[in-house]
């Protein structure tokens, strides 16, 4: 089994390491062109051929700058992946450690045919496998995703092993979203190794919601493998055969929820 160089929350307490302070660790901006990025995948309805969307720097008449993701029909996947400086990448360092709490912040906006699809990914807590490590060191691909299908904006669990085990797929909320509305969503994650200290919560334009699981907070694995990065865009094959704009707006990192809470649209407009 291949092991990484993190801090249990226990062994951060012993060391005499204290939480975070507030704070912002990283802002998406549009001002900075893509470098605020890790990388821009893009992919085709066959797998791993080529895509021809685009993901670049635009300007919303309500909000101003935003970032518009689009993916055309005929493709799978048109995705930003993992914040520059803050993503967790085994070897090359990143802000990012297991056992604290970060509170990931954007705004949402969906441009697609009035149409209810199934449900794909627009948001992925996504891990990935140390290149040329056992297969048995890497089975959660993906802790968590958020779905959309036209209608109504999801998020849902992956436990370890889930692809075997489908009970391991735990639907933990949804919510209708209109499409061409701007909504805010702040996600609570505590990446961890351990079921019972990784957990989630969410917020849906600045309020907490409950999830279907019981509660507000879900614990879980949240993290597996070499690298450990948010994606944003839209992805699957339930993508494929439909024309997607993702707009994205107020993208924010941050050890406390204030930081990370995109600004109300009143505030945010004034400021254009």
């Amino acid at each position: 089994m291949t092991h990484f160089p993190f801090l249990s929350c226990a062994a951060a307490l012993v060391l005499g390491c204290l939480p975070a302070a507030a704070e912002l660790q990283w802002y998406g901006d549009p001002a900075k062109g893509r470098q605020v990025f890790d990388n821009l995948n893009f992919e085709g309805a066959v797998k791993h051929s080529a895509g021809s969307g685009s993901i670049k720097p635009d300007k919303d008449p309500e909000l101003g700058p935003i970032w518009r993701i689009h993916k055309p029909a005929a493709d799978k996947r048109a995705e930003i992946r993992g914040a520059a400086g803050w993503s967790f990448h085994h070897g090359k360092g990143g802000v990012m450690k297991q056992g604290v709490t970060y509170y990931i912040g954007w705004r949402y906006k969906f441009e697609m045919p009035d149409k209810k699809t199934g449900g794909w990914a627009c948001f992925q807590w996504k891990s990935y496998p140390l290149p040329g490590s056992p297969e048995a060191d890497f089975n959660q691909n993906y802790p968590l995703t958020m779905g959309y299908d036209g209608r109504d904006l999801s998020l849902t669990s992956h436990a370890a092993d889930w692809t075997h085990k489908r009970s391991g797929v735990v639907r933990l909320w949804s919510a209708p979203v209109k499409i061409g509305t701007w909504v805010s969503v702040v996600l609570a994650i505590r990446p961890s190794r351990d079921a019972k200290t990784g957990c989630v919560e969410i917020w849906l334009d600045g309020e907490k919601q409950k999830l279907a699981t019981g509660g507000t907070r879900f614990f879980g694995k949240t993290m597996d493998g070499s690298e450990v990065a948010p994606k944003w865009g839209a992805y699957n094959r339930n993508a494929v055969g439909t024309e997607i704009d993702v707009c994205l707006a107020d993208l924010r990192i941050a050890t406390d929820l204030k930081s990370a809470m995109p600004e109300p649209l009143a505030k945010r407009a004034k400021k254009q």
